[in-house]
Protein backbone atom coordinates (compact mmCIF):
# COMPACT_ATOMS: atom_id res chain seq x y z
CA UNK A 1 0.00 0.00 0.00
CA UNK A 2 1.36 3.34 -0.86
CA UNK A 3 0.53 5.11 2.65
CA UNK A 4 3.51 7.20 1.84
CA UNK A 5 1.89 8.42 -0.59
CA UNK A 6 -1.51 9.15 0.30
CA UNK A 7 0.22 11.01 3.59
CA UNK A 8 1.67 13.27 1.25
CA UNK A 9 -1.46 13.79 -0.87
CA UNK A 10 -3.13 14.62 2.43
CA UNK A 11 0.02 17.17 3.08
CA UNK A 12 -0.44 18.49 0.05
CA UNK A 13 -3.96 19.25 0.00
CA UNK A 14 -3.65 20.97 3.37
CA UNK A 15 -0.94 23.08 2.36
CA UNK A 16 -3.34 24.10 -0.78
CA UNK A 17 -6.34 24.21 1.82
CA UNK A 18 -4.61 26.24 3.76
CA UNK A 19 -3.24 28.69 1.26
CA UNK A 20 -6.67 29.32 -0.20
CA UNK A 21 -8.23 30.01 3.61
CA UNK A 22 -5.53 32.77 3.77
CA UNK A 23 -5.70 34.35 0.81
CA UNK A 24 -9.59 34.64 1.15
CA UNK A 25 -8.22 36.21 4.39
CA UNK A 26 -6.30 38.38 2.75
CA UNK A 27 -8.75 39.53 0.21
CA UNK A 28 -11.28 40.36 3.62
CA UNK A 29 -8.94 42.48 4.88
CA UNK A 30 -7.96 44.51 1.85
CA UNK A 31 -11.92 44.62 0.86
CA UNK A 32 -12.51 46.33 4.30
CA UNK A 33 -10.51 49.06 3.49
Amino acid sequence: MPYNLMVAGDGNVMRVGMQASLRVIILKKVSWW
